[in-house]
């Protein structure tokens, strides 16, 4: 139900990143893959899905035209940027700026999704309870009870994977710094699922004053902004040094990049800001 906002913006790149049948094709079907995902959390009665219809077709309007123009120009600018050598602030920009994509989204959708979940009837507010557990046990299971090994193991496949479908195959190199990574790599799975259990167990006791129509959009409202406040230490410490360990290794492969992976990171980020900005063109033209 809560992602860590940085998390949220990559999800978003990767997701313009791996799209196959283009940025535009998977933009422009963008309220199918939702309610798809959505499908699966509750079963939504006629009016609840002409309510979710119409506002999801509201933020979507704004966020192709007011968002999308701000991504084309960060990729445009990530393009040049890492074309040549990176820096440790180069990438604290890059987590930040994912930081925005997401936040902004957050901040404009948050009435939106407090009106939708006020009108959930009990059953299906339990049904959603359930799906979330099942959620968190899907999440936590990636590394709960593994060797650590085997999770370190896990954690490099992923960097590799998510760094090539930007700069294709790695280097010997890059693939020594990213091993060396894992080796440092906390597992975090269970503490996020824990975190987010936290977060949850307030939101249903939120939910059931949900007809008190003041009392939970502002309670609602303050569980999104103070997310972190269900941290607890050991995951906030945990999370940090993961952070910390990812924005370290992605600084030394990028820098070891040679000038054909430099070119394809380039090319790749160029093309996707240009297939945005045309999708923000239609969306004025409409």
């Amino acid at each position: 139900m809560k992602f860590k906002a940085r998390r949220c913006g990559l999800f978003l790149l990767l997701a313009l990143a791996n799209s196959g049948c283009g940025v535009g094709f998977f933009y422009n079907n963008l309220d199918r893959v939702v309610r798809w995902e959505l499908d699966s959390f509750l079963a939504m009665t006629p009016d609840q899905e002409a309510f979710f219809e119409a506002e999801f077709a509201a933020l979507w309007r704004w966020h192709r035209s007011h968002e999308l123009p701000r991504y084309a120009d960060d990729l445009g600018r990530w393009g040049e940027r890492f074309g040549g050598s990176a820096t440790p602030a180069d990438i604290d920009e890059l987590f930040l700026t994912l930081e925005g994509w997401w936040l902004r989204l957050e901040a404009k959708g948050t009435p939106f999704m407090a009106e939708f979940l006020r009108r959930l009837d009990d059953e299906q507010v339990s049904s959603l309870a359930e799906a979330l557990e099942e959620s968190n046990a899907d999440w936590e299971k990636q590394e709960k009870g593994k060797p650590v090994d085997a999770v370190r193991k896990a954690w490099r496949k992923d960097f590799e994977a998510i760094l090539k479908r930007f700069t294709g195959p790695l280097t010997q190199e890059q693939r020594a710094i990213i091993a060396d990574a894992a080796e440092r790599y906390q597992p975090e799975r269970q503490l996020w699922a824990d975190y987010r259990r936290r977060w949850q167990r307030d939101l249903f006791i939120l939910l059931e004053r949900r007809h008190q129509a003041d009392h939970f959009t502002v309670g609602f409202e303050r569980l999104v902004k103070d997310q972190k406040a269900y941290y607890g230490d050991g995951f906030a410490e945990v999370e940090a040094a993961n952070e910390a360990l990812v924005k370290s290794a992605l600084v030394a492969a990028l820098n070891q990049a040679p000038p054909k992976q430099r070119q394809r990171l380039r090319d790749n980020l160029t093309e996707r800001a240009e297939e945005l900005r045309k999708l923000a063109a239609a969306a004025q033209d409409a």
